[in-house]
């Protein structure tokens, strides 16, 4: 005599291979699994690299354009654009 639990299915059926074995039997769903799993390692492996950011400008602080300070704008006049 099995005993049963609350789902109605007697113990022995209700071991950790008969789940792996029916998700092996979907084809479907170990693709998905796979496919969390790569991201879930990635996630927890990413800290872990560091990937620098390239730019044509990294590393010349100078070539970047900066805005005047405050209160040194220059001012544009009509002599900006006419002169004489």
């Amino acid at each position: 005599m099995t005993a049963i639990g609350e789902t109605g299915i007697p113990a022995a059926d209700r071991t950790p291979s008969r789940a792996w074995r029916k998700l092996k039997a979907n084809k479907g769903a170990l693709v998905g699994l796979a496919i969390i799993a790569f991201f879930a390692i990635l996630a927890i492996a990413a800290p872990f690299f560091r990937f620098p950011i390239r730019t044509p400008q990294a590393g010349r602080q100078s070539a970047r354009p900066r805005p005047p300070p405050i209160g040194l704008a220059p001012t544009i006049s009509a002599a900006t654009f006419f002169p004489g």
